[in-house]
């Protein structure tokens, strides 16, 4: 175990790393199920997480699915949607996804713009994720901050009511003001 989380639903979870598979590859999803239903645990919501009741596991990335009719799409060369963190409190979920460049923007034309790629990613993981369009799925591009860099701390809202932030973080800090930059980052006003 890696420390716990809450999840959706306000309840504590235990997050849990693969340590026990002894020839140093990942469990695949049916030995994962398998170890689960040993241990008292049973699947909830698809088996996005397990639950004994008293405590939920999930996985520490989120990975999102694809919004497609899959009986009619090839879904085995879509790529994978990995999230860097996912965090849902109650019914709203924000999905961040860190990035490190030389430079925060972009320059297109003697003009600074976003990283298009970003931009399209995060875009494809928040529409992904609110596949019932609720508007309650917000997705952000961390950056981490360089010298010659602009603070970002900025926001577009998409026509579904879904918001991109935009944030960087400097990490040339002691732990203080580091901490006190994840928690300013996370209020999203």
């Amino acid at each position: 175990m890696i420390g716990f989380a809450e999840n959706r639903d306000g309840k504590v979870c235990a997050v849990l790393v693969q340590p026990f598979i002894a020839d140093a590859r990942l469990a695949t999803k049916a030995e994962i199920h398998d170890e689960f239903l040993r241990l008292g645990f049973h699947p909830e919501d698809h088996g996005e997480y397990y639950t004994n009741g008293q405590y939920d596991i999930f996985d520490a990335t989120a990975q999102i699915k694809w919004d497609i009719v899959e009986e009619e799409s090839t879904t085995s060369i879509l790529p994978s949607m990995q999230t860097d963190i996912m965090l849902s409190i109650g019914e709203r979920t924000l999905i961040i996804d860190t990035k490190y460049y030389s430079h925060t923007l972009q320059s297109n034309y003697n003009k600074e713009t976003r990283h298009s790629n970003n931009l399209y990613q995060i875009f494809a993981y928040v529409r992904n994720c609110d596949s019932g369009n609720t508007g309650k799925v917000d997705g952000m591009l961390l950056y981490a901050k360089t010298d010659d860099d602009p603070v970002l701390n900025d926001k577009e809202i998409l026509s579904g009511g879904n918001v991109i932030y935009f944030r960087t973080f400097d990490l040339n800090r002691d732990f203080k003001e580091i901490a006190n930059q994840l928690d300013s980052i996370l209020n999203l006003g």
